[in-house]
């Protein structure tokens, strides 16, 4: 059975295909204070497919990186890596009462039978959500992981000079970081088993998240700190954003609008996603644009509310497009539900009252303050 490991003295690391994160947080009780931070994007090739190809490009930029980060360099040696939601595999199985020494050997079976890839071709970890001797089974969430993708991280880590100290797929560090202050009141196994599917709908420990991020989009679905379900999306902000300046800027003859592509981008910004903007050019692109994502969100959904028959109570926003103006009230109008933007970092005492990394910005650092608080 895995063992509860202190993450004091660790901080927090994204790797995309086309940028780095980095993340150091000091954390006294649930005070927290970020110590340093970093962003750089990275060059076409470096990471494909979330597996890193160039190890001494990356490494030398995380070293570059390390020093650079804004207030404070990041001097910790242990290093938390959130790994891309597309290459995690993530489920919950459930299996009959055992004793612990028993478990291992049922899990690789459960593994061999659960994860679409050979277990030779992957790493796999296991941690047990909550059992019932009153009905003889227990419940294990399963997460996965393909080797080439956590072997060239730890590769590059090496490089650095740094000890990875654990890989997290992206939901569980959004979960962490967008932990409600409900969820955090009713955090036991014993209790969470308690609640039937009624009490579940009517308190906040069920609800659905999505991160619209520069680089990808993922939905996910919780139960207090339990990942149920998770999905990622490939569109996202960034292609968004370029989509719907496109009919506002020239084409490659110069012809069509003359506002240049800075004006387009402030136009939105300054006007935003507000229902009163519904009759401007952007919103109306938009609305095409992002009809593909907007399936997706359903799809997963309705496939989760289906199966478990119930209603989703709560289903909030985050990540760098979340920081759009009235982006929250788009999503509502086009999905039909009500969509919060997330609060990050709910329930902790901030130091000083605000963290190093601006406001607007926290939520395009989700995923990695996330790891960061291990």
């Amino acid at each position: 059975m895995p063992k509860k490991i202190n993450y004091s003295n660790s901080f927090g690391a994204q790797i995309e295909d086309n940028a780095i994160r980095l993340v150091e947080i000091r954390q006294n009780r649930k005070r927290l204070e970020v110590t340093g931070f970093f962003k750089k994007s990275l060059e076409t090739g470096i990471v494909e497919k979330g597996v890193i190809k160039k190890k001494k490009a990356l490494a030398k930029i995380i070293s570059q990186g390390l020093v650079h980060c804004t207030p404070n360099p990041i001097k910790k040696k242990k290093v938390i890596c959130s790994v891309p939601e597309y290459k995690s595999f993530v489920k919950i199985i459930e299996i009959p009462l055992m004793e612990v020494e028993e478990i291992t050997e049922a899990i690789k079976w459960e593994a061999e039978d659960n994860i679409p890839l050979p277990l030779k071709k992957v790493y796999y970890d296991w941690k047990i959500i909550d059992s019932s001797k009153e009905e003889g089974k227990m419940n294990i969430i399963l997460v996965a992981a393909p080797r080439d993708v956590i072997d060239s991280r730890i590769e590059v880590f090496e490089l650095c000079g740094l000890l990875p100290f654990g890989f997290v797929p992206d939901s569980f560090g959004l979960n962490k970081c967008l932990a409600m202050v409900e969820q955090k009141k009713i955090n036991t196994n014993s209790q969470v088993s308690q609640l039937n599917k009624a009490q579940l709908a009517e308190n906040k420990q069920l609800a659905a998240v999505i991160y619209f991020g520069d680089e990808k989009s993922v939905i996910f679905i919780r139960r207090g700190p339990i990942i149920l379900f998770s999905s990622s999306i490939i569109f996202n902000a960034s292609q968004f954003v370029k989509e719907i300046i496109k009919p506002l800027t020239p084409n490659k003859h110069g012809e069509s609008k003359s506002i240049s592509q800075d004006a387009a981008l402030e136009e939105i910004k300054k006007n935003g996603f507000g229902d009163q903007h519904q009759g401007k050019e952007y919103y109306q692109t938009a609305q095409i644009v992002i009809k593909e994502l907007l399936r997706e969100i359903k799809n997963a959904l309705n496939y989760f509310e289906r199966k478990e028959e119930i209603q989703i109570p709560a289903i909030y926003l985050t990540g760098a497009g979340s920081s759009l103006k009235g982006i929250d009230e788009f999503f509502s109008a086009e999905l039909g539900r009500k969509i919060e933007k997330g609060k990050e970092l709910a329930g902790y005492d901030i130091a000083g009252g605000s963290l190093a990394i601006p406001k607007n910005f926290i939520c395009d650092y989700a995923i990695v303050l996330g790891s960061a608080l291990g």
